[in-house]
Order: structure tokens, then C-alpha cells, then sequence
């Protein structure tokens, strides 16, 4: 591998401390697949990091270097740079490292393979000394096709998830910066500007969202870099890692949940993950020599038939805002928009959900006592519990949506992965409802928590969302995902039917429209809390079900800076209530389009009904 080709893949060593040790249990603990290269055993070679794997597997294992691992789509292949055959080219391997083939054979280096979304192209660039080019061709070397053209370096190119644009680095306006262009070459834009180098950007998996590195000398003079995220096109520009140390090369996982990268951090190159955010990183590798370049295999997230949906519909308006609800799962639900979705619905005749009906979708009449009915939101419980009792043995995670809510991005953080039986995050607002942590049960909790076994004394505290008031384990339940196969929700409806059959009950403890509104809520949290142990209870961040209608009584640090970085969001009746919703929360222009598209055929929708 030439020196110029070194220097562009990032294969600079930094020794700069003993490397700290790395933390028990660090990559055994971590529920993904992670494929890297390194040189720990003396040239360059691609392995593979399995969970519960305390070592990871080597793929590769010949006299030259191979780099720059690219795991297709549905994860059975690696798409790699070697120089096994002279120059730097082109080849692929399956998964396991077998049925090596050369998919390029040319007197240029080439760099930077990249699948595509639908796994049927490879993304590369072409190396002509002092210029480079982005190329496509078929996932098996044929029908190579140049995109970009003349005398600068564009490197490092990405296609969204939906085919139309590529992200690419280049030095076109003199130094490195960030471009996206079409998806075949044209109209190339730059979004990003600065005086220090911008590299390596990526895709995160809906498109809304690219993480890059900023490359720039610190005050000791040595190369330092973080790593950054911003909004598709280039605003909402924010640093997710801010130490002063050299942090490049992020890759996000499927399902939208984690970023790898490559650090010196430690010492030398090693391999890291944190949150999307930046939170928790951990230390992956831990070997005196260089690794990085990592990415995740995706067949280790739950796939769209391991994932299902669920959602109500007992009045019209309801009607139409499921039918956005399944419309923006299809369109922007990235890994899972191919996921089945039950539609329950109170009166199949006079709300028959035609508009939502497209193939995966099931509409099912309701299965519960009519006598339920006038009471507020009861029926979720029963729609909860009829789809969960359905699908219990063929699916892995079941995520409940609100009519009112809409998926903006791959829902990731509610799909359940190792570790997990439910993702949840507490209520935006206590209402009078929440008990303060330590204090016995009243008259509205009492016969709950005795019916579920709960101990006041022994229970967790947590945090409202919005009025920051501690309380008793009280959670959110307009979006939020568990396990079918434990029979939460067929408790959950058992409890709140013995409920509302009590007169008693309903005539002394249920005396406020809250209480009332919020029983099913309250039933609910006690269900997750006596059956499901604490360590499996996933805290959803609040990206996962932002409050759209309590935006502006959020704590400024809450607040979501733009919707592009939101994957599900609460609208509740926001739609109806404020025609100027589409203003109180920043958009990229991409997704303020879409959103304003959606709205108005569920304006049009109900015209004349």
C-alpha cells in the first residue's frame, strides 16, 4: 500500500500512552457484530468481533494487506481493499471469510468500497495519483461507471437509504469538506465550510442524519479529531465527541442505535462505541497494534419479520392519523418499514381503515366489553393484548404507536436486541397521578400495586420528562415497545378489566377525569414493574417518543434542536390544534417537506367527513 493511499485511509499510528485496560465484560457485553482491520499479528488483516467473543475471529490471513472491511446489507458479504494482487483493489469475501473474489483489476488504486442500500452496487474510489474519482459498479465487479470528474480528491462516498444522494468528502474548494450530490453525479453541493479538514462522513440509517470527523492540529500540535453530526443538509451541526484526543472514521449501526469508531484516546488506534449522541463509549479492542476501520454487520439487528407494530382507531380523526402513522413506518422506517402493523379497530364497519390498508397491514374488530368503551383510552389495553396474543410466537418485539405519532427515522431504540424485554421511558408530566418515590400507595394505586405485588419501599424512583418531578415507576405508554412472548399486555388488560368492573373502585378512587384518563397508563407501569426485572427495562431516550405537544414546556436542555434528529415523535392532537405546528420545532428542508406532504393529505383526508 503506497504512502498516499495510507495517509487518505487514515493508517496513521499514534503511540502515545500504554493503552488502558480494557473493561470487563466491554465487547463480550455488546449485542452486535462489528467487522474491523488490523495489524496485530503483522500486516494488515480483517476480523470479526462476535458477541460473547472475547477475541475476535481473523478473516483474512495472507501475505498482504487487507483493508477497509464493507459488510453488505443483509450481511453475508465483505466487500474489502487488498493489494494481494499488486496494487490496491477491490474484493469480496462471505461473511465468514470464504469465497474470496477480485472484483477489480485495474493499473489505479482503488479505495473506499461502500454497498449500496439494496446491496446490488458497490461505491469505490479510483486513485490517478493527484486526483481521485467515485465509481459505482455491480455488487460483482461488472458495469463500472464513473461519477465525479476532474482534478480534486472526492473520496469516501455514501448512498442514503433511499438511492437519490451521495455523500462524499473533497478537496474541490481547496480543503477537505463535506458534499452530497445525486445519485448519479450530479448536482453537487457542499455542506460543510470551515477552515479545518471535514472527513469520512456516513449515513445514519433513515438519511436524516451524517456523522463525520473534523480534522484539525491542537494547541500541542498534534492531529486531533471529533466526531460531528448534522442534520442532511448541514444544519443542526453538533460535536458528539469533544476530548482532546483524535476520534475519526464513525459508523452507525442498523438500527440507528450505536457509532463505532477508531481512537487513539487509549494510546494507539483502537475500536470504540458509544450512543448516537456520543454517550458511553466503551472500548471495543484493546492490541498494542492498529485497529480500525470498523463497522456493523447488519444481520445482527432483528430484521422487519422479527418486528412488529400495533396501534388503535376508535373515531374518525383517529382513522386518518393511523393512516400517516403506517405511511411514515413505509416510508422512513429505513431497516423495519417492511414490519407487519395491526390496526385495531373499535367498529370495523363504520371505521373499516381502508386508507391504512396496504399489504402488511392487518385491521382486526376489537375484542373487548362494549361496556369498556366510554372509558378513556381502556381499549388500548385489549387492541395491545389481541395483537400481542396473536403474534406471540413470531415475533420478537412488539411496538405500540399511538395514533398521533409518527415515525420519522428507523425506530431503533424500540426494537428489543440482547438485554432487553422493554423499552419505555417515563410520563412527560406527573398530573397529579405520580407518587413521590417512598410514599405509600393511595386510594388509586393501592389495589394495583396489590394486585401486581408491588412493595412502595422497594420500588425505583424515576424523573417526569417535562416538570422534572421524581416518582414511582409511572411510565409513557403512547410509544413503547416489549417482548409478545412474556404476556404483558394480556396482564395488562386482565388488570385493568378486574378495574373497571369495580364499582367500588371506579366510585372512590377514579374521581378526576385524570385518574380516569390515565388508568390504563397506571395499570400498565405496574404490569412492567412487577413482572419485568429493572436491568431488562430499556430507558428510551427521548428521541424515541418526543413530545411534540410538550415542546415548549420542555427544559431547554431537553428540547430537541431539530426533528432530523427525532425517529419517533408524539404529535398527540398537535395537527388538529395548531395549524403553525410545522413552526415550533426546526426541520431539515428534506423532512419539513415531507411532513408538510403528510399533513396535508390528512387535511385533504378529512374533507367533508
Amino acid at each position: 500500500m503506497n504512502m498516499k493511499a495510507a495517509f487518505m485511509l487514515g493508517v496513521a499510528l499514534f503511540f502515545l500512552a500504554p493503552g488502558a485496560a480494557l473493561p470487563a465484560g466491554a465487547a463480550s457485553d455488546f449485542p452486535y457484530t462489528v467487522v474491523f482491520y488490523s495489524g496485530r499479528n503483522g500486516n494488515k488483516d480483517i476480523y470479526l468481533q462476535r458477541p460473547g467473543e472475547k477475541e475476535p475471529r481473523r478473516l483474512t490471513d495472507q501475505p498482504g494487506d487487507d483493508l477497509c472491511p464493507a459488510p453488505s446489507p443483509d450481511g453475508k458479504r465483505i466487500a474489502f481493499l487488498s493489494d494481494r494482487g499488486g496494487n490496491m483493489d477491490i474484493f469480496s469475501m462471505k461473511i465468514d471469510g470464504s469465497d474470496v473474489r477480485r472484483l477489480t483489476s485495474t493499473p489505479e488504486d482503488e479505495e473506499h468500497p461502500e454497498f449500496t442500500p439494496d446491496g446490488r452496487r458497490i461505491l469505490f474510489v479510483r486513485d490517478f495519483g493527484q486526483r481521485t474519482e467515485i465509481w459505482v459498479m455491480n455488487a460483482d465487479g461488472n458495469d463500472p461507471r464513473r461519477l465525479t470528474h476532474g482534478d480534486a480528491r472526492d473520496e469516501r462516498p455514501f448512498l442514503s437509504s433511499d438511492g437519490t444522494k451521495i455523500i462524499f468528502m473533497s478537496n474541490r474548494d481547496g480543503n477537505y469538506e463535506i458534499y452530497a450530490m445525486a445519485a448519479d453525479g450530479g448536482d453537487a453541493r457542499r455542506l460543510t465550510n470551515t477552515p479545518e479538514w471535514e472527513i469520512f462522513p456516513t449515513w445514519s440509517p433513515g438519511g436524516g442524519e451524517i456523522a463525520y470527523a473534523r480534522k484539525f492540529r491542537g494547541r500541542d500540535g498534534r492531529m486531533q479529531g471529533m466526531i460531528r453530526v448534522m442534520n442532511s443538509d448541514g444544519t443542526n451541526d453538533r460535536a458528539i465527541t469533544a476530548i482532546e484526543t483524535r476520534d475519526e472514521n464513525a459508523m452507525w449501526s442498523p438500527d440507528d442505535r450505536h457509532i463505532v469508531f477508531q481512537s487513539v484516546r487509549d494510546g494507539n488506534f483502537e475500536v470504540y462505541r458509544m450512543d448516537r449522541d456520543g454517550g458511553d463509549p466503551v472500548r471495543l479492542t484493546d492490541d498494542p497494534a492498529w485497529d480500525g476501520w470498523a463497522a456493523f454487520v447488519p444481520s445482527v439487528c432483528p430484521t422487519s419479520e422479527e418486528v412488529a407494530f400495533a396501534t388503535f382507531v376508535s373515531d374518525p380523526e383517529q382513522e386518518r392519523a393511523v393512516a400517516s402513522l403506517v405511511r411514515s413506518l413505509r416510508e422512513r422506517g429505513g431497516r423495519w418499514s417492511g414490519s407487519r402493523v395491526y390496526v385495531v379497530t373499535s367498529d370495523l364497519a363504520k371505521l373499516p381503515c381502508a386508507s391504512s390498508r396496504r399489504e402488511g397491514v392487518e385491521v382486526l374488530p376489537l375484542e373487548m366489553d362494549p361496556a369498556f368503551l366510554g372509558y378513556p383510552l381502556a381499549l388500548k389495553a385489549f387492541a395491545a393484548a389481541q395483537v400481542e396474543s396473536q403474534i406471540r410466537e413470531r415475533a420478537a418485539t412488539l411496538i405500540w404507536l399511538d395514533p398521533g405519532v409518527l415515525v420519522l427515522a428507523p425506530p431503533a431504540n424500540l426494537v428489543l436486541t440482547a438485554g432487553a424485554d422493554v423499552a419505555v421511558r417515563p410520563v412527560t408530566l406527573a398530573n397529579t397521578i405520580g407518587l413521590p418515590p417512598g410514599s405509600a400507595p393511595n386510594e388509586y394505586w393501592r389495589p394495583i400495586h396489590a394486585a401486581c405485588g408491588l412493595d412502595f419501599r422497594a420500588l425505583p424512583a424515576l424523573t417526569t420528562i417535562a416538570d422534572g418531578v421524581p416518582v414511582q415507576p409511572y411510565y409513557n405508554c403512547e410509544a413503547f415497545s416489549f417482548s409478545p412472548r412474556l404476556g404483558l399486555a394480556v396482564e395488562w388488560a386482565r388488570l385493568l378489566a378486574q378495574l373497571l368492573k369495580d364499582a367500588d373502585y371506579q366510585e372512590t378512587a377514579c374521581t378526576t377525569f385524570l385518574r380516569k384518563l390515565f388508568l390504563h397508563q397506571a395499570v400498565l407501569s405496574a404490569v412492567i414493574t412487577a413482572r419485568v426485572d429493572p436491568g431488562r427495562i430499556r430507558a428510551l431516550p427521548l428521541s424515541s417518543g418526543y413530545p411534540f405537544s410538550q415542546h415548549d414546556r420542555l427544559p431547554e436542555g431537553k428540547k430537541a434542536a431539530s426533528l432530523d434528529g427525532v425517529s419517533v415523535v408524539i404529535f398527540d392532537r398537535a395537527w388538529q390544534q395548531d395549524p403553525e405546528w410545522l413552526k415550533r420545532v426546526p426541520a431539515g428542508a428534506p423532512l419539513r417537506s415531507w411532513l408538510a406532504i403528510v399533513y396535508g393529505d390528512f387535511l385533504a383526508a378529512g374533507k367533508g367527513k
